[in-house]
């Protein structure tokens, strides 16, 4: 469900229902400042994207970010570098081994390009990204599985859709 609410923090509308996905795993939502946002949300297989208006408008069809390999805690930012939308997720690779991959979304809902962003032979997921006015890059954060089972948590930076940076530890 989503709650609309004014910029003076006043209920608008609540309850709307936008999707409907069996085995849903986490949603993510980001505007692109203009009164139109795209909603991020996966499943056990595949991550999936909706663009929609300030007021709740569903605007086109459900978007395919990636099917397959696919596992929860998808995030999403906008890019106003770029001026379209970075969605970063986990994919499995094998038993103990994922990935992290990065789409760019046009505004207008198009899949513009796929990347990987960290292929390390460990178990990766619980992504987030957000995007820096400030330098007109991305962060893509995530977890790690190290060897030993030693947690770590690993980032890098995207522009203008692609990585700029070697992945870096962060904790």
């Amino acid at each position: 469900s989503l709650w609309r609410v004014s910029t003076n923090n006043v209920l608008v509308s609540s309850d709307l229902r936008l999707i409907s996905a069996a085995g849903l795993k986490s949603v993510d939502i980001a505007s692109d400042g203009s009164g139109a946002g795209l909603l991020v949300w996966s499943t056990d297989t595949e991550v999936r994207a909706q663009r929609i208006s300030l007021d709740g408008t569903l605007l086109g069809n459900a978007i395919s970010i990636s099917n397959g390999n696919d596992k929860p805690a998808a995030a999403v930012t906008y890019d106003g570098t770029l001026e379209q939308y970075v969605v970063a997720w986990q994919r499995v690779v094998s038993p103990g081994n994922s990935d992290i991959y990065a789409a760019t979304v046009t505004t207008g809902g198009v899949v513009a390009s796929t990347f990987q962003v960290s292929d390390a032979p460990t178990e990766e997921g619980q992504t987030d990204i957000a995007y820096s006015a400030l330098n007109g890059q991305t962060l893509v954060v995530w977890s790690s599985k190290e060897a030993g089972g030693r947690p770590a948590i690993k980032a890098r930076r995207l522009s203008s859709g692609a990585p700029v940076s070697p992945v870096f530890v962060v904790s």
